[in-house]
């Protein structure tokens, strides 16, 4: 589901209006949509096509769905340090809170447990 929803699966347009947030909550959106704004406006993709008033850059992009403005890259630098963030303070919470207990129901020893340093 993560890479279907990101849009490197399936174009923005064509995942359906009911599975759109999960397009708008993917990392994998954002990580993807900067790297192909950088790479698709930079100078290498400029060449304008004969009967076109676009770069072939911004063609390949549309043709896939992806935006066409050089902000996104921000966007997305933005939202990835964001979600790094959203998910070391998940993780630290987690390590904080968890019981340690609750995670050895099925151990076979004390024994195990104090040997690990749990």
């Amino acid at each position: 589901m993560l890479f279907a929803l990101g849009g490197f699966v399936l174009s923005r347009e064509n995942i359906k209006k009911w599975w759109i947030w999960g397009y708008w909550i993917s990392p994998l959106m954002y990580g993807q949509n900067a790297i192909v704004v950088n790479e698709f406006l930079g100078k290498s993709w400029s060449h304008v096509l004969p009967n076109s008033n676009e770069s072939l850059g911004v063609e390949i992009l549309k043709s896939r769905g992806f935006r066409t403005h050089a902000y996104w890259y921000w966007i997305g630098a933005g939202a990835l340090a964001g979600y790094m963030l959203l998910f070391n303070i998940c993780y630290t919470l987690a390590l904080t809170y968890l019981n340690r207990e609750a995670i050895w129901i099925l151990d076979v020893s004390r024994k195990v447990v104090v040997l690990l340093n749990l």
